[in-house]
């Protein structure tokens, strides 16, 4: 391509709004297709995740190489295809990525645009008469056999995992999991970094060790040359706070111990406050989306004035309701903040993990008596109960509502869900 560099970026985001407007009308053709909304979905995902797939684990050395450089992918992250040009073996013919893609986006904009204009105006919307409906007719009759022998607990759970779709916000929180920063970046000066370096060494319990180690640090102080005076200060520094931890381990009656204050202020500190803020947002849109349809299918069925008026309705079925979201709101705690948990212990380091908390300066004033990895086990097992509490308040208001609901005229009343 021969472009200025305003003519590249003016390229680039054409391609992506063009991209915008080819997956809108993918999505547009896959809905008017398939009247079962969670299935065009599915379907939808699943066809983003196949592509996906092949533009993240082919290599471009491969033999199915096409694969990847012919794909929606190449449209959402154009990047690569202007900046490059690769010849493709088209049927022995060398052909660049971005012709093809081009062709390919023209011949997919024709097809899928003949498809909603002429094809779904054409389609029996009801009664199985189509190809795609005897065979969802017919995976039904026979999947009704599995379904029939379900207790009233697998039922809720297949009945919100898998007809309500939360399953597809499941898989969203999974894919985003990885995403998640779970502490922030804060490196200190230049100036900190002999000193910081000192700590990560020395870290542990205080003992006649770290007093050995301190000695043989001042032994090497030589070998730094112009540099002696830097190392010699960050010595100085960390005898000086050794003393410290001693005599207040001494006063508090626990066990002294040196531990990489930088990282722990990374994790716990006002450096991590805005990444946990934004996993705790991420996690509570999950639970409200996961949570939000337990009622939706009666609801549809017209179903509901049974639950709110019969014994079953107010109790076992209520409670298995409830059981299933609990589930959901332990397994979007899995998903977001057991990898968290994991991470965060491999970050701050074995060394500082046994320490009391009160070595910390964070938490030097906390009540608890407690190592660091029990603080945080703690930490992470009150976001989940914290998680299961709000499942269990909007429950209990719901029941509420519903039993006011059923004493009105005709069942009805207010809902919150």
């Amino acid at each position: 391509l021969h472009l200025t560099v305003g003519g590249w970026i003016g390229l680039y985001f054409l391609v992506k709004v063009l991209c915008g407007f080819l997956l809108g009308l993918l999505a547009w053709s896959i809905l008017s297709f398939l009247s079962q909304i969670q299935l065009a979905w599915l379907v939808l995902l699943g066809i983003l995740g196949v592509e996906y797939a092949a533009w993240t684990l082919i290599a471009p050395q491969m033999a199915i190489s096409i694969l990847r450089y012919v794909n929606l992918f190449a449209y959402v992250f154009p990047a690569e295809t202007l900046s490059a040009y690769v010849n493709m073996n088209f049927f022995g013919y060398p052909v660049g990525t971005l012709v093809l893609l081009g062709w390919l986006f023209a011949l997919l904009t024709l097809l899928l645009s003949a498809w909603v204009v002429f094809g779904a105006v054409r389609r029996k919307p009801l009664g199985n008469r189509n190809l795609l409906g005897r065979f969802v007719s017919l995976w039904n009759r026979a999947f009704d056999l599995l379904r029939s022998r379900f207790s009233l607990l697998t039922m809720e759970g297949y009945k919100l995992l898998v007809l309500s779709g939360t399953v597809l916000f499941l898989l969203a929180a999974l894919w985003y999991a990885p995403r998640l920063r779970y502490f922030g970046y804060s490196f200190g000066s230049g100036e900190e970094a002999p000193y910081n370096g000192y700590v990560r060494e020395a870290a542990g319990p205080i003992t006649d060790d770290t007093d050995a180690y301190l000695a043989k640090a001042r032994e090497n102080l030589s070998d730094f040359y112009g540099d002696a005076g830097m190392y010699e200060a960050a010595l100085g520094r960390l005898e000086a706070e050794l003393e410290t931890l001693r005599e207040q381990a001494a006063v508090g009656g626990y066990t002294p111990w040196l531990t990489e204050q930088l990282r722990i202020n990374n994790v716990l500190g006002p450096e991590a406050r805005s990444v946990h803020r934004w996993s705790g947002l991420v996690a509570l849109l999950t639970l409200l989306l996961v949570c939000a349809p337990v009622f939706c299918l009666e609801r549809k069925a017209g179903t509901e004035k049974l639950l709110r008026t019969t014994p079953k309705g107010r109790g076992p079925v209520l409670r298995r309701k409830y059981t299933v979201v609990c589930l959901e709101a332990l397994a979007i705690w899995a998903i977001l903040y057991l990898r968290q948990w994991s991470g965060t212990l491999d970050y701050i380091g074995s060394a500082s993990l046994d320490a009391p908390i009160q070595n910390i300066r964070l938490l030097s004033d906390s009540p608890l008596r407690v190592t660091l990895k029990q603080f945080l086990a703690l930490a992470f097992a009150l976001r989940l109960a914290a998680m299961l509490a709000g499942n269990l308040v909007v429950g209990l208001i719901n029941f509420c509502l519903q039993l006011l609901g059923a004493g009105g005229p005709g069942g009805a009343g207010p809902r919150l869900l």
